[in-house]
């Protein structure tokens, strides 16, 4: 049924971008998940009763149709903006444009993204220099057509982007690794980098990978490719394949930390509410 439907996106916790594909992607192919669902037998499996009265629900079909249309312009700004060869002036009228559209939405749902768009922009130390900056430059231009003034060139010129992926457990530093210059993060690079990374750990930490231990990863696809399962399984990394592997894990964890762990982690409670009364409020 419906082979012409592509495999629904896989959200990336920390992008908003993802999360808004994969409801564009819902809102469209919803009917037809539904009639799949409907084919099968809800007795088989609790998932399949659940995600068809999901499914069936017209309330969730409103919010995603809402939600696509209100919000996709997000899509469309956030992909727009890797552009490296925007001018300044055109990034902000892009994101001045994201406003004004996001202004126009109705409900609890558009006010929650309007003062998180507002707190993003706010927490934004330069925001506001670079949007003056953008329209001292709008100003010099005559006409459409016209070429921006020369400047002088520059006697100093500043360094490129360098990506930094820093690794480090409780004891201290592991390994730093600096991306060479137009590099990307692929499988092959990301292998790379594993490998220095065990070696490191033999070196600085004996022992540690004999113990096992536990790599903090995302979806991302060079973290979940083939070969980086097969070559963690084979460092002994820890890879949880269920919420329960997890759940029994954590409660192992807690039960054999020794008493002096608690005492410290209770007295850091003073330095902490101390910060937390002298931000009055504010994110630190």
């Amino acid at each position: 049924m419906y082979p012409e439907i592509p495999l629904p996106p896989k959200p990336i916790l920390t992008r908003w971008g993802t999360w808004l594909e994969a409801v564009e992607y819902y809102a469209e192919h919803i009917d037809s998940i539904n009639n799949v669902l409907l084919a099968l037998d809800s007795e088989d499996a609790v998932s399949i009763d659940t995600a068809k009265t999901v499914t069936c629900d017209i309330s969730v079909k409103n919010d995603l149709a809402h939600i696509q249309h209100t919000f996709s312009c997000i899509i469309k700004t956030l992909k727009s903006l890797q552009n490296r060869h925007l001018s300044l002036s055109e990034s902000f009228e892009i994101i001045n444009s994201t406003v004004e559209q996001l202004n126009r939405g109705r409900g609890k749902v558009a006010d929650a993204v309007r003062a998180k768009v507002d707190t993003v922009l706010s927490k934004n130390p330069g925001y506001e220099e670079l949007k003056k900056e953008s329209k001292r430059q709008i100003l010099q231009w005559n006409h459409p057509g016209s070429p921006p003034p020369k400047k002088s060139k520059a006697i100093y010129t500043s360094a490129g982007k360098v990506m930094l992926t820093f690794f480090f457990g409780q004891e201290g530093p592991l390994l730093i690794d600096l991306l060479q210059h137009r590099t990307t993060v692929n499988v092959q690079r990301y292998l790379q980098t594993l490998t220095t990374l065990r070696q490191a750990i033999k070196s600085k930490r004996p022992g540690k990978l004999t113990r096992g231990a536990i790599l903090l990863h995302d979806n991302a696809r060079p973290h979940t490719a083939n070969t980086i399962t097969a070559f963690l399984q084979k460092s002994k990394c820890k890879r949880f394949t269920s919420d329960d592997d997890v759940k029994q894990y954590v409660r192992n964890w807690f039960t054999t930390e020794h008493r002096e762990f608690y005492e410290t982690a209770i007295h850091r409670l003073v330095s902490q509410w101390d910060k937390c009364l002298s931000s009055q409020g504010q994110y630190f």
